[in-house]
């Protein structure tokens, strides 16, 4: 069948035909795809916000042996639901906890994406617009970028994916339903209330597309119900063993607070339009596509409904939007509408590939690229990926092969407390105390004799060192990072 196409020239190219092979494609994508996000998945540290927070506390899950409630630095946390944390903690405990552990789910759940983007776009358009969506989505930078991260956000967009394919799958076969519910219920559990975006997105379509009997079918509220049910297990139990405190931080704080409360992100009216600007600076080039095929959407359906077409207007409209509104605002918190833009992007695509001659040039320049980014990130020392703070990595192992003695290293004036305490603590099982602004304030908490460990920047050594009322013995120096120990005289 795919051996007799003919180019422009009208002569037959049994070789070029091979990328029209629809199992060729796939195998292609999926190939690729285990490539570019996998390879060299263990390069680099953890960043020392989400990704070392996350994997922190999946350690914890495995030293205090408590499942439910979440600990960072021996500390109840309540701000994260604990299923990504669960699959995390397991990892780390068959596997152990490194680089490759901590970021093997999001790696995993975005090949999984791809593969969902794929039978969404063949079930509701065609196999061509399923194969374009995947390769949309393998192309995009920003999305490759967090499959490779050890935080939620690529996994909850594989859920809200597939919770969406299991509800459109539930009116042929009610048995989905409860697939919608189960993915619907674990993406609440990664990420609280963004998890509800399948209902959201399902009953807008729903009610837009004027199905009222489905609006009001089994499958559509008791999936809901079911998935709402399941979730609620985990938050029934932290308010009724932690109460208020609970309440407090996960949705006084968390929810509420982070959503209401003025950031940076947030400042004037034309701020709920951030996630459009920021398309056009990360989702180059496919954006365009993604905009002229929002408009090609919605034009034909003015004539007459499609469904496919209703859902993913609706799908990447109460994303942006419901995101919008909140006002602490990044890039990631939006993935889960690229599957939706991949598939918009896909009809733009098919539609200017009309002869097998383009489509055939179209795969072989994609896959020629993924060839070829592949190859370089096997076959050279090139990553994706940078590198995070080596310096304190290299000293957080030393403390964990020298332990100190102690629970805590002093701080003097490493004020990106954070950014830094995260992976210290995930690298050598030892926490890094609140910064010490002057050497007064320091000198108050020194005991006399005895040695307490110290880190600091290089350039705020000297404060300390040239201190007559202190003995400092430098014990390991690292790029920016100076290790030692401090007494006071």
């Amino acid at each position: 069948m795919y051996s007799t196409v003919k180019n422009k020239n009208n002569t037959l190219t049994s070789v070029s035909s091979f990328f029209l092979h629809p199992r060729v494609q796939i195998a292609a994508i999926v190939l690729f795809g285990i490539f570019l996000i996998f390879t060299k998945l263990d390069k680099g540290e953890l960043a020392g916000l989400d990704d070392g927070y996350y994997a922190q506390k999946a350690k914890e899950i495995l030293t205090t042996g408590d499942w439910m409630t979440m600990h960072f630095a021996g500390v109840p946390r309540y701000d994260n639901p604990p299923f990504f944390l669960w699959l995390q903690a397991i990892t780390f405990k068959v596997f152990g906890a490194n680089e490759y552990t901590a970021r093997f789910w999001s790696a995993f759940f975005g090949i999984g994406t791809i593969i969902l983007i794929y039978l969404l776009g063949k079930m509701w358009y065609s196999h061509r617009v399923g194969t374009y969506s995947a390769i949309v989505m393998l192309t995009t930078q920003v999305f490759l970028k967090y499959a490779r991260r050890g935080m939620m956000d690529v996994t909850l967009t594989f859920l809200v994916t597939l919770a969406l394919y299991c509800f459109w799958k539930s009116f042929e076969n009610k048995r989905y339903t409860i697939g919608f519910a189960i993915s619907t219920a674990a993406g609440i559990l990664t990420k609280s209330i963004l998890g509800l975006f399948p209902i959201l997105i399902a009953g807008a379509y729903l009610f837009v597309s004027r199905q009222w009997r489905r609006l009001y079918s089994i499958q559509f509220l008791a999936g809901s119900a079911i998935a709402i049910a399941l979730a609620s297990g985990w938050f029934i139990y932290e308010i009724v063993v932690n109460g208020s405190i609970f309440l407090e931080q996960h949705f006084g704080w968390l929810i509420v607070a982070r959503s209401l409360t003025t950031s940076p992100e947030k400042q004037h009216w034309y701020s709920y339009f951030w996630y459009i600007e920021k398309l056009f600076e990360h989702y180059l080039p496919w954006v365009f596509f993604a905009v002229y095929g929002v408009y090609l959407l919605v034009r034909r359906n003015i004539k007459q409904i499609q469904y496919p077409d209703i859902l993913l207007i609706c799908w990447i409209v109460a994303v942006i939007a419901m995101m919008s509104v909140a006002n602490e605002r990044k890039v990631w918190y939006i993935l889960s509408a690229f599957p939706a833009l991949a598939l918009t992007c896909s009809i733009v695509i098919d539609g200017i590939l009309s002869t097998d001659w383009r489509r055939i040039r179209f795969y072989q320049a994609a896959f020629g690229f993924l060839l070829l980014v592949s190859s370089i990130m096997t076959a050279t020392p090139v990553r994706l990926d940078t590198n995070r703070n080596p310096d304190l990595k290299a000293i957080a192992l030393f403390i964990r092969n020298n332990p100190p003695g102690v629970k805590e290293i002093t701080n003097y004036r490493i004020t990106a407390h954070w950014l830094h305490r995260t992976p210290l603590m995930f690298y050598s099982d030892v926490d890094l105390g609140s910064p010490f602004q002057t050497v007064a304030l320091l000198k108050e908490k020194l005991a006399p004799d005895v040695y307490t460990p110290l880190l600091t920047f290089k350039e705020f050594f000297s404060d300390i060192e040239n201190d007559s009322g202190l003995e400092v013995h430098p014990i390991m120096k690292s790029g920016s990072l100076i290790y030692c120990t401090v007494r006071k005289k």
